[in-house]
């Protein structure tokens, strides 16, 4: 777990700042990112957080980390679920203030608990990291100086889970 959440970090912060750097010699816009979720494996709402570099006007890439809050296995047990991500995005249709998009990239889940009683899919243990692949879309409208998000994707591993996510996205650098 605690290599996970080193991975994500680390991850962040070399995105920040080398989209930060290219940022400030282009029009490359970075943006930070902030809402909740919802994940149909865990049942339960979750905190995203995550920051997207505009490539040209067709694509541009991102990286989030959600944590939902806890859920239970089929006996009761509480367990926490993690994700990160990293996708790609295809803006397909733009107009004024409103931006479609269809996504993919990597997903990697990592459930943990307190107990070892818990039944997890595949009845892996609580130390193993999930893969998979993400497929969505994903609609952005401009508020002005911030710009609203909601976005689908499923993650296709053996922890498949559909992710419902939406919130803000605020412009860091253009």
């Amino acid at each position: 777990m605690k290599n996970l959440l080193a991975l994500l970090l680390t991850t962040c912060i070399i995105l920040g700042v080398i989209s930060l750097s290219s940022a400030q010699e282009s029009d490359h816009a970075l943006m930070f990112e902030a809402g909740i979720g919802y994940g149909s494996q865990i049942e339960s709402l979750g905190f995203q957080g995550g920051a997207l570099y505009q490539i040209n006007e067709q694509f541009r890439v991102s990286a989030d980390g959600i944590y939902y809050l806890p859920g239970d296995d089929s006996n009761g047990v509480e367990f926490n679920w993690l994700e990160f991500n990293a996708n790609g995005h295809y803006l397909f249709a733009t107009q004024e203030n409103m931006k479609f998009y269809l996504l993919s990239g990597l997903n990697f889940s990592s459930l943990f608990s307190d107990s070892a009683n818990i039944r997890l899919p595949g009845g892996d243990t609580t130390d193993t990291v999930y893969v998979g692949l993400n497929i969505g879309a994903g609609a952005e409208y401009s508020l002005g100086s911030v710009n609203a998000y909601l976005e689908g994707k499923y993650a296709l591993s053996s922890a498949n889970q559909l992710v419902l996510t939406g919130g803000l996205r605020i412009p860091l650098a253009r």
